[in-house]
């Protein structure tokens, strides 16, 4: 037995029938609901550690562009630059990729799922109100986009053959996709990342050719719950109180400040002349002589002491 059968049958499969079993109104929708929100509640602490990464690496931007400029001709020592970058700042470009990475043995556990004949047999003896959700009709209808290319989209037919509800289920997983797509993105200059933004719309109805409807909604829910949480953590981490913000961060907790490629400004070269001190002079009688700009200096408490018993004599 492979991985993914392994969590079908040991963990997906259960979990779903007892979200169905145990919750009313006993949706097998509303289990897929409920799934997504547990997966996205238990790795909320691994989503908050990447929210804080990427703001971290949002501030660093400037240094990184100030170092491919530097090191333009050079790409290893780029490379070696931006990595102490990085570990100065306890940060990394792929800091924030954990808890995707967990989430697609979810999903493809979830597919082997509703794509397993028991499930598909137990869908198709439920009730109506037991395997539609919401809008959705089929929980289990898949290659919706295929059967609209190829057929008359206004037969009388066109409703339940071609699945109507399920096309607005792909548009609406398009959207949210591209949407936390957006917030997730560090740098929008980056080509890469500018690449993954636009290939996002593109790819919304390839995959919802062929997955079913029940996946689809998983995707949706769990991309909403993303755009909720992600709007929760901008309270909680805003720009300005970003690590790297804040005070230079300690290279490996050796309490030394990291160096910033920012140049510090120079001292006025005015100030040492305004330091230099004027000197005081005395006329004949005692009394204290105006200094060049025309100014008294300031006499000690002996110095006018003289100078009064003098001015009497």
């Amino acid at each position: 037995m492979n991985p993914i059968d392994y969590l079908r049958d040991a963990m997906m499969i259960p979990i779903i029938t007892f979200f169905h079993d145990y919750v009313p109104p006993h949706n097998w929708g509303l289990a897929i609901v409920l799934l997504t929100i547990t997966v996205k509640l238990i790795l909320y602490p691994l989503t908050a550690r990447q929210f804080s990464n990427m703001r971290v690496m949002q501030k660093l931007q400037p240094m990184l562009k100030e170092l491919q400029e530097k090191y333009k001709g050079d790409p290893q020592q780029l490379q070696l630059k931006m990595m102490e970058l990085y570990k100065d700042h306890n940060t990394t470009p792929f800091g924030g990729c954990l808890p995707i990475l967990i989430q697609i043995p979810v999903l493809f556990a979830l597919y082997a799922s509703l794509t397993a004949p028991a499930m598909i047999e137990t869908l198709h003896q439920a009730p109506p109100y037991e395997k539609s959700f919401l809008f959705i009709r089929d929980l289990l209808a898949n290659g919706v986009v295929e059967k609209f290319l190829e057929g008359p989209w206004m037969s009388p037919a066109s409703v339940t053959v071609y699945h109507w509800d399920n096309l607005v289920l792909i548009a609406l997983f398009t959207l949210t996709s591209y949407l936390s797509q957006r917030i997730m993105t560090t740098n929008p200059d980056d080509p890469m990342q500018r690449q993954m933004l636009i290939m996002a719309p593109l790819m919304g109805p390839m995959i919802g050719w062929v997955l079913p409807s029940g996946v689809l909604l998983y995707i949706v829910v769990s991309s909403i719950f993303t755009i909720g949480q992600y709007a929760v953590l901008l309270k909680q981490f805003p720009m300005d109180a970003a690590p790297a913000a804040a005070t230079p961060a300690t290279a490996g907790g050796s309490g030394k400040p990291v160096k910033t490629l920012e140049a510090q400004p120079k001292a006025p070269e005015k100030a040492k002349a305004a330091a230099t001190p004027v000197p005081t002079t005395q006329t004949r009688d005692g009394t204290p002589k105006a200094g060049n700009n025309g100014e008294m200096p300031q006499l000690s408490r002996e110095a006018r002491r003289r100078a009064n018993r003098r001015h009497k004599r």
